[in-house]
C-alpha cells in the first residue's frame, strides 16, 4: 500500500474515532446536572420577581415533588409551591435558558440550622406532559441559612446541560409559550422550615458548559495534526 493511501486511512480512522467519541459522550448520560453555586441575596425585591416551584416543611427530613401529574405537590410540599408554566416564567422576565436560574432558600431557624439538600431533580415538560429535559443534583449539598425568612437569600442553582440540543429543546418551549417546570427534592437534618426552591430571572447566571465532548473533539484533532506533522517529517527525510 502506498504511503499516501496509508496516511489517508489513518486520518479517516482518527476522524471516525472522534465522531464516535463525541456521539457516545452526548448519549451516555440521560440527564443534565444541577450545579450549586454561590450565595444570592434577594432581599427587598419582592416575591413578584421569583416563583416558588417546591417548598418543603417537615422534621427531621423533608421530601416532596411538583410534577405534571401532581402540579400542586406531593409529600411534604406546602401550598406555596406548584408546577410552573413557561408563561409564568416569561411573566417574571425569564424568556430563555440564558435568563434561567434557581434559588435554594434554606429557612431553618431552629437549634440546628444546618441541613443537607440530599437530592434534587428539575424537570421540564412539554404542554402534553412529556419530559423534555431532566437535571439532577450529583452530590448532596450541606447548607447553612444566610438570612432568616423565606425568599430573601439562598444558594444559586444553575443548569449544566447535557448538550446543546438539550438547551435548544428548553428554549423551544419558551418560543412556543408552552411547557412547564417541576421539581422533586429531599432535604435532611431539618428542624424548622419551610425550605424552598424558586425560579427567577438572573441574566448573569450562565450555565456551566458540558466539557466532555469538546475535550474529546480537541484530543482527536490534536491527534490528526500530530500525524500530519509526523508524515511530513518522514517525507522530508
Amino acid at each position: 500500500m502506498s504511503p499516501q493511501k496509508n496516511f489517508k486511512k489513518i486520518v479517516l480512522g482518527l476522524v471516525a474515532f472522534v465522531f464516535l467519541a463525541v456521539t457516545s459522550a452526548s448519549t451516555a448520560k440521560a440527564d443534565g446536572v444541577v450545579v450549586v453555586g454561590g450565595q444570592i441575596h434577594l432581599s427587598g425585591t419582592g416575591f413578584g420577581t421569583r416563583l416558588t416551584v417546591l417548598s418543603l416543611q417537615a422534621t427531621p427530613n423533608e421530601t416532596g415533588a411538583t410534577t405534571f401529574a401532581n402540579p400542586t405537590g406531593t409529600g411534604d410540599s406546602t401550598n406555596q409551591d406548584g408546577l410552573r408554566s413557561i408563561l409564568e416564567l416569561k411573566a417574571i422576565g425569564v424568556n430563555s435558558t440564558s435568563d434561567l436560574a434557581f434559588l435554594y432558600n434554606q429557612n431553618e431557624t431552629g437549634s440546628n440550622p444546618d441541613a443537607t439538600l440530599a437530592s434534587l431533580n428539575i424537570t421540564f415538560y412539554d404542554g402534553s406532559g412529556n419530559i423534555v429535559a431532566n437535571f439532577v443534583l450529583p452530590n448532596p449539598f450541606l447548607s447553612t441559612p444566610l438570612e432568616q425568612g423565606n425568599g430573601v437569600s439562598g444558594f444559586l442553582l444553575s443548569l449544566q446541560y447535557e448538550n446543546q440540543a438539550q438547551r435548544d429543546a428548553i428554549d423551544a418551549l419558551f418560543a412556543a409559550n408552552s411547557g412547564f417546570v417541576g421539581m422533586s427534592a429531599t432535604i435532611n437534618g431539618t428542624d424548622d422550615g419551610a425550605d424552598s426552591i424558586f425560579v427567577f430571572k438572573n441574566s448573569i447566571a450562565e450555565p456551566v458548559p458540558e466539557p466532555t465532548a469538546m475535550l474529546l473533539l480537541g484530543s482527536g484533532l490534536l491527534g490528526v495534526a500530530a500525524e500530519i506533522r509526523r508524515r511530513r517529517t518522514r517525507l522530508k527525510e
